[in-house]
């Protein structure tokens, strides 16, 4: 898709999913990450953190949805329980997140597209499911 864009000269701007620093928080990505990544690129990058999935998110000081899945194994899996008010609340700060930073990510775009213009938006990336071994085994077990 991006080789296609840049055979048919358009401009190509790209923005970030951002990385987890060391404590699981999303951040920017730091220079030497957004020079690599325009580069690759061939455009610029919107350094704004656009990750769309909530499994790291939650309100200060409650565990996130990964962390409520840590104690889950293919041993006990069948019989764990959520508490999905908790689940709710991570969703919701996850939520503000994304909202947030979509907003901030499209007032850049706005600054960027002339009036006219023709726009094409693309999602190059995929997610998955929260990074918990025991969810790996059973998903690949259900059909």
């Amino acid at each position: 898709l991006i080789d296609q864009a840049r055979a048919a000269g358009m401009t190509i701007v790209g923005v970030t999913v951002g990385r987890r620093d060391d404590s699981g928080a999303l951040r920017k990505l730091n220079d030497e990450e957004l020079a690599e990544a325009e580069e690759k690129l061939g455009g610029r990058i919107i350094n704004v953190p656009l990750m769309a999935g909530f499994d790291m998110d939650a309100p200060e000081g409650e565990q996130n949805p990964t962390e409520m899945l840590s104690g889950i194994t293919l041993k006990n899996w069948q019989e764990e329980k959520l508490d999905w008010e908790r689940i709710e609340r991570c969703r919701a700060a996850g939520v503000a997140r994304f909202t947030g930073s979509a907003a901030t990510v499209m007032a850049e775009i706005d600054k960027l597209v002339p009036e006219g213009a023709n726009v094409f938006f693309a999602h190059t990336m995929a997610g998955g499911i929260p990074k918990i071994k025991a969810f790996l085994a059973i998903a690949n077990r259900i059909y």
